[in-house]
């Protein structure tokens, strides 16, 4: 399951058991719509959800003015201008959930700067503070109130998973459920972990939570899920050997992907991991000549996307449709005459938003699928560069920015085929 806030060699082929380097022709290419630049000058949209609303930030033709965050309604727009937090203090939307809540910060009259949500019902009301904790009297004694909040993570309901931060700079990771703007504390008192994802399924009319935490210098990957009154988190075991594991995707079924390290020789080595559930052992992604990979994202149906290197000493991306065995983990082409993608999400139709470059060197945005391989989408007005920000949930839309002919940087969204 993709993040809402977050954003992340040669191309193979499975053949006879073996891992072989080839090429995909590009077919079926979306559209990019141009969402303009009524906020701004300079405009990149960052999160787009299932119904083609979207989110994103432009900058202004005066140097020394705040940038304007904005909301569409859908492709066809307008920007409108999201409301700051306070008069003259900058504000950025980073995601859209289903549910139409926007997700972003601002700073206050302060200048603190705090996670803040809008609503796309109601786009020209105030934002929504997400407070930090309170002081404590007793238990921890004597513990002053946070001073900021910032988000990790948002869900389609529009739960938003955050961090309290004291004003030492000790975080707390905290729990904003759909409307509340007030914390519910998940991780310990200034434990520093970080919360990473925050799912779609309620238990207990809770979603639960991926969060990694320093544990004796070392990371450890942690699920919350909520009991009859308060959440209950379980570290993830280790993988046999590992050093260490993190996670960074898990699905609504509580499916969490990461990777694990491992002390060999001569160098340290790391591996894709997914757990099936949180008390089981990982499978781990296994390459030809034991290359390097690690896991990047994983959706409903239990497949993954992982990224790991070649032969040549330039990394590839993957999809691991069956987590049971390697053998079958597909490499995702290149564009021809090019040597890079880069992914960094996965959508539930198992549509893989990522950016290429072509055959001039220039960045493209693209996505792969298990049928039409990887596929670009076309620059706009003249343009030579595209990048992706954000696919929604589905996977019917994508998001990012792409210049024009003049070199300026337009919003666009493409919806696809």
């Amino acid at each position: 399951m993709q993040n809402l806030f977050k954003r992340a060699i040669l191309p193979m082929m499975v053949s006879g058991g073996a891992l072989l380097w080839g090429a995909s022709a590009a077919v079926n290419a979306a559209t990019f719509v141009n969402l303009g630049n009524a906020a701004g000058a300079q405009c990149a949209t960052t999160g787009v959800n299932d119904s083609g609303q979207s989110v994103g930030n432009c900058s202004q033709d005066d140097p020394s003015a705040n940038g304007e965050p904005w909301y569409a309604a859908s492709t066809a727009g307008p920007q409108q201008i999201l409301p700051s937090l306070a008069a003259n203090q900058p504000c950025a939307v980073g995601a859209i959930a289903n549910n139409g809540s926007l997700l972003g910060s601002c700073a206050d009259a302060s200048g603190r700067n705090f996670a803040v949500t809008w609503s796309a019902g109601t786009p020209s009301g105030a934002p929504t503070k997400l407070t930090p904790l309170p002081a404590t009297f007793l238990i921890p004694l004597l513990r002053p109130a946070d001073v900021q909040t910032a988000a990790t993570a948002q869900n389609q309901q529009g739960a938003v998973l955050g961090l309290s931060i004291s004003g030492a700079g000790a975080v707390t990771v905290v729990l904003y459920m759909p409307g509340i703007a007030t914390p519910l504390r998940i991780s310990g008192w200034g434990d520093m972990c970080r919360g990473a994802v925050v799912n779609n399924t309620a238990i207990n009319g809770y979603p639960s939570l991926l969060l990694n935490c320093p544990v004796n210098g070392k990371p450890v990957a942690r699920v919350a899920t909520r009991g009859a009154s308060a959440y209950s988190i379980t570290d993830l075991p280790l993988a046999s050997g590992a050093t260490a594991c993190w996670g960074v995707g898990m699905n609504d079924l509580n499916q969490v992907v990461g990777t694990c390290t491992f002390p060999t020789t001569p160098h340290q080595s790391s591996k894709a991991a997914f757990w099936p559930s949180p008390t089981s052992a990982p499978r781990l992604l296994t390459l030809p000549l034991g290359a390097n990979n690690s896991g990047v994202a994983v959706n409903n149906a239990g497949r993954v996307l992982a990224r790991g290197m070649a032969p040549t000493g330039f990394t590839t991306d993957f999809f691991w449709a069956d987590t049971t065995t390697s053998f079958g983990v597909r490499p995702i082409a290149f564009l021809p005459g090019s040597v890079s993608t880069r992914a960094f999400s996965l959508a539930e139709n198992d549509t893989v938003a990522m950016d290429c470059t072509n055959s001039n060197e220039y960045a493209t945005a693209c996505t792969w699928d298990p049928i039409n391989a990887t596929v670009p989408i076309p620059p706009v007005s003249g343009g030579l560069q595209s990048t992706l920000s954000s696919i929604s949930f589905s996977g019917t839309y994508v998001a990012g920015v792409a210049n024009d002919g003049a070199q300026d940087d337009i919003a666009v969204v493409a919806q696809l085929p």
